[in-house]
């Protein structure tokens, strides 16, 4: 491209040599030499970035490497709230002085208190999600599983490895709309009737400190660290109304199967991030 720019739009000899209209890029009959031009940079610039040959076997099936390119498209909904432990550490700092100590000994003690000795400032890469999700493979295993092809190296993920990064233990996950409502929880306290609670309101409550009853940030901040950094979700995500019946009852809070249940969704989130892929699966 620089080479063509120099030569102030004319074609440099080496480019008018080369045979553009090779059929592997099906370009268009009806394109001049400079439409030529600009449409094999533009296919190379794909193959660059996909690092993927448009000869490549897994195009022999109906999938055209600008198919595979348009997945690219696709957006990762799982987002970085590695802040979320400074915000709950600074709740529990607000907690009344008579009860202070007993609280945050009480979440550390909890099933989620030792990510709080993680690292502030984490940083998450979607694009390095991203790239991986590009090269998952089909496969006809267990659908709680995904597979990925890295260089000639087939590696799977599962609730194994999950397991192994995350430290959760597994379990058969509960019918959660079993629970039944408190009466004078700390749903009903911090947000009235309201069902739908969303994770950017509940960063308020825990950012305002009005901590009146025992364990009442405990309980909150086990919430806000679970979608927060755990589920990775939007602020604007509505979360259950499940998750703050069970919180009142801080044991049975510890003794949930998190892991099953956070590796379970992680999993679906991944499998639907490309959403043009998602649908190509579909209509095969």
């Amino acid at each position: 491209m620089f080479q063509f720019l120099q030569h102030g739009g004319e074609f440099p000899m080496i480019v008018q040599q080369m045979d553009l209209t090779k059929a592997v890029y099906s370009a268009h009959e009806s394109m001049d030499q400079k439409e030529l031009f600009m449409y094999s940079f533009g296919i190379s610039l794909m193959e660059i970035f996909t690092i993927k040959k448009p000869t490549g076997n897994m195009f022999e099936v109906g999938i055209s490497l600008q198919c595979w390119g348009d997945w690219f498209k696709g957006k990762l909904t799982r987002h970085d709230h590695f802040e979320a432990i400074a915000r709950i550490d600074d709740a529990l700092n607000r907690v009344p002085e008579h009860f202070a100590v007993k609280d945050r000994h009480r979440f550390m003690a909890s099933y989620f208190g030792h990510f709080m000795s993680m690292h502030q400032e984490m940083k998450f890469s979607s694009g390095v999600i991203h790239q991986l999700l590009l090269r998952e493979l089909d496969h006809d295993g267990p659908t709680n599983e995904m597979w990925f092809l890295l260089g000639n190296q087939m590696v799977r993920f599962s609730k194994v490895e999950f397991s192994l990064i995350i430290g959760l233990h597994f379990g058969l996950v509960p019918d959660t709309g079993l629970y039944a409502a408190v009466e004078n929880g700390i749903h009903q306290w911090y947000f009235c009737t309201t069902d739908k609670v969303s994770l950017e309101e509940l960063r308020v409550v825990l950012t305002l400190g009005e901590f009146q009853e025992e364990y009442n940030a405990v309980k909150l901040c086990l919430i806000y660290m679970l979608n927060g950094i755990l589920m990775g979700v939007d602020e604007r995500f509505k979360i259950p109304v499940w998750q703050f019946r069970l919180v009142e009852d801080l044991t049975a809070f510890d003794d949930f199967p998190w892991g099953a249940h956070i590796c379970r969704h992680s999993i679906l989130s991944f499998k639907h991030a490309l959403p043009r892929r998602h649908e190509k699966r579909g209509q095969q």
